[in-house]
């Protein structure tokens, strides 16, 4: 926290300065630790490169370690050597000796370094200070999966050497630019940025101090260049300010001047201001007493000398007013008695014109009721008569409903009669189908009587067939006794039947007539409801007369009692009147006494004449 205070009190510059350093820094730790996992990636890369090399060959010279063929061996390393992926190598059998080699005196080996080149590759230098890579690889006879030697190969390393300078470099050179573009940045910072802030700040200080003669000038395009700009039109605005103040305290210097010359005007003007006001309070004194006769002298022709104008126009006035009132007072008066007497005449008229009205209407009273009751009897003569065409209209439709229901008995009783011909003809034809069954059962007992005939001939052999023979003959005399009842009893059922359909015959022809004389009746009742109808209407329209004729009554009736009424009201506004015309004069013999009280001009005072004693009560 005290490191973040001390670094907050410190100057634009220096903080800059300090941001910058950070900057370098952070930007150094970034280059240096790129460039060491750059190069660490090179180097595994490398030593992947050498661990492959090595187990291809140790593939290749397997069956020429098994047989021990040195020239193999020898050519094998020839081509590895001679491609430039290697600068030394060697066979070496299960045991450690050496069978094969190029360029070996240049290593230091020994067989424990072979040891460990088997798990890991290592980094070396030659005799000759040359950087190389160590790697060595079993050779195993896959056929028993039996170690039979060792393949050591050592590679170059100057590519990589050359590649980590060459960064090294182009780290320096990297960090060396950002250092130049860190120094043209504060350069150029320090130029349009802290420069120009400076000059704000110093100007501020100025301007602080009072001195507004000052100019910022920037020539940046940026916000400072805006700011700048800004700033330097406030202190113009404030500038123009300060010389508007000068100029307005100028102002007030001469307007304290004006101001005690007016005052000085205004004293005298109160004085004469007083004076005359106190002329005008005497004045309106003697009218409260009463004296109309006094006038009022103008001195000057302003204000006072109109108001005084306007008073002495007042005092004119308010003598003629009163001449005026005193004459139309005994104008009143003589009036308000020509009133009075007129109005006891009015009072006595209107008396009688109530009573002749009270009389009218008690009589249009009596007529009215005699019409509400005729209107209330026509209604309930409406009302039965409309309850008889209801009823009227309900018997014609139950004597519709019984027409109709008479139609369908006809109807029915005809289809009966129908099916009751139906019902003969099938039964004769069941007779037919009857003796159809006799003539069978009388074939089937000849049939039975020759089998029993047969049955006799087969002497023994035809017993059995003898005793069917006797079962359908007994069948057969059944069946002929069951056929006669049959027939019997549909003789019964035809004779039956035609007595029915001779009794449904007439009962259709008593309902056809019953039909025709209904179809009458209903004519009948229609005529009658239609009459019933017309007598409805027009007892509604007597009702509706009866009706309008009390209503009619009674509109006269509330007319005559408004003018009853307002009979009533001329009467008692006659009495009103004559009071009012009493209290009339005696506020006129008052209103001359108050009149009597003011002076006016002498002519007005011996030509205006006295209520009253007949003198004068002026005071002056």
């Amino acid at each position: 926290m005290r490191t973040l205070k001390r670094i907050n009190s410190l100057p634009l510059k220096q903080k800059f300065l300090l941001l910058f350093i950070l900057v370098v820094g952070i930007n150094w730790v970034i280059i240096y630790v790129q460039h060491h996992f750059g190069y660490e990636l090179i180097r595994k890369e490398f030593e992947k490169r050498g661990k492959f090399l090595a187990q291809t060959i140790a593939t290749q010279a397997e069956f020429a370690l098994v047989m021990e063929n040195k020239e193999e061996l020898d050519t094998l390393l020839d081509n590895i050597i001679g491609s430039g992926h290697a600068n030394a190598a060697g066979f070496f059998d299960k045991d450690g000796h050496l069978l094969a080699e190029r360029n070996l005196n240049l290593l230091p080996y020994n067989t424990r370094a072979l040891q460990k080149l088997l798990n890991q590759p290592q980094w070396s230098t030659t005799v000759n200070g040359i950087p190389i890579l160590l790697s060595a690889e079993e050779v195993i006879y896959r056929a028993d999966q039996q170690r039979v030697g060792y393949f050591l190969v050592s590679l170059p390393a100057l590519t990589i050497q050359k590649q980590e300078v060459t960064a090294r470099w182009i780290s320096i050179l990297g960090l060396v630019c950002f250092l130049g573009f860190i120094i043209l940045a504060m350069v150029l910072l320090n130029k349009y940025v802290i420069h120009p802030i400076l000059n704000l700040q110093e100007a501020a200080s100025q301007v602080a101090s009072g001195n507004f003669d000052i100019d910022v000038r920037c020539n940046n395009e940026d916000e400072l260049g805006t700011l700048a700009n800004a700033f330097t039109t406030m202190i113009s605005k404030n500038r123009a300010m300060l010389t508007e103040l000068k100029e307005k305290q100028e102002e007030a210097e001469k307007a304290r001047d004006y101001a005690e010359m007016m005052q000085k005007r205004s004293e005298e003007q109160q004085e004469y201001l007083e004076a005359q006001f106190q002329r005008i309070e005497e004045v309106i004194s003697a009218v409260t007493r009463g004296d109309l006769t006094r006038e009022l002298q103008v001195e000057r022709d302003d204000v006072v000398g109109k108001l005084i104008k306007k008073i002495n126009q007042m005092m004119a006035d308010l003598r003629n007013l009163i001449a005026e009132v005193h004459s139309a007072g005994e104008s009143v008066a003589q009036a308000s008695s020509q009133i009075s007497i007129s109005a006891e005449g009015m009072s006595a008229g209107a008396r009688e014109q109530a009573e002749q009205t009270s009389e009218v209407a008690a009589a249009i009273e009596e007529m009215s009721r005699t019409i509400l009751e005729t209107s209330r009897n026509a209604a309930e003569a409406v009302e039965l008569a409309r309850n008889a065409a209801s009823l009227a209209n309900k018997g014609e439709q139950d004597f519709n409903e019984t027409l109709s229901g008479m139609k369908t008995i006809a109807q029915i009783v005809t289809d009966s009669a129908n099916v009751v011909n139906t019902l003969g003809e099938s039964s004769t034809q069941i007779g037919e189908i009857i003796q159809v069954i006799d003539e069978i059962a009388d074939q089937t007992n000849l049939l039975a009587l020759n089998a029993a005939i047969e049955a006799a001939r087969a002497g023994q052999h035809g017993k059995g067939f003898a005793v069917v023979a006797d079962e359908v003959r007994k069948l057969a005399e059944r069946t002929t006794a069951a056929t006669k009842e049959i027939v019997e009893m549909i003789t019964r059922i035809q004779k039956d039947t035609q007595q029915v359909v001779q009794s449904m015959t007439r009962g259709t022809e008593e309902v056809e007539k019953g039909m025709k004389l209904a179809d009458t009746a209903s004519t009948s009742l229609s005529n009658i409801v239609a009459s019933v109808n017309d007598i409805v209407n027009r007892i509604n329209q007597i009702a509706a007369a009866s009706h309008q004729q009390s209503s009619t009554s009674e509109e006269i009736s509330r007319n005559v009692e408004r003018i009853s009424s307002v009979a009533d009201q001329i009467f008692h506004s006659t009495n009103t009147l004559s009071l009012t015309s009493e209290n009339l004069s005696k506020l006129t013999e008052h209103l001359q006494e108050l009149i009597e009280r003011f002076t006016i001009h002498k002519e007005l005072h011996t030509s205006a004449p006295s209520v009253g004693n007949g003198k004068s009560v002026f005071n002056n």
